[in-house]
């Protein structure tokens, strides 16, 4: 995951990062996961789109920002981290 966030940059067009940041999503970011996978998930995604903030697209973010309901706090402050990198960069 570290080395996925590295390697990404504003230059890359953003239908290459679609298909990255879905892959994420499905694997990591699914409530059928730990907590703590969830939270490593959504803060691999926050990196990447520090990077590239069109990674995302407005469903994609639509679906990352309900898990700032989660029950666990980990989830929680990852999933507002996303949100306010967000606020920050628009």
């Amino acid at each position: 995951l570290a080395c996925v966030a590295q390697a990404t940059h504003p230059l890359i067009p953003p239908d290459e990062l679609h298909p990255l940041s879905k892959c994420l999503m499905n694997t990591f970011v699914s409530e059928n996961n730990s907590s703590q996978v969830i939270a490593v998930g959504l803060n691999a995604i926050r990196e990447v789109c520090a990077r590239a903030p069109l990674a995302l697209d407005a469903d994609m973010l639509a679906d990352l920002c309900e898990f700032r309901t989660y029950k666990d706090k980990g989830v929680m402050m990852a999933a507002k981290g996303l949100i306010n990198q967000y606020r920050d960069t628009y």
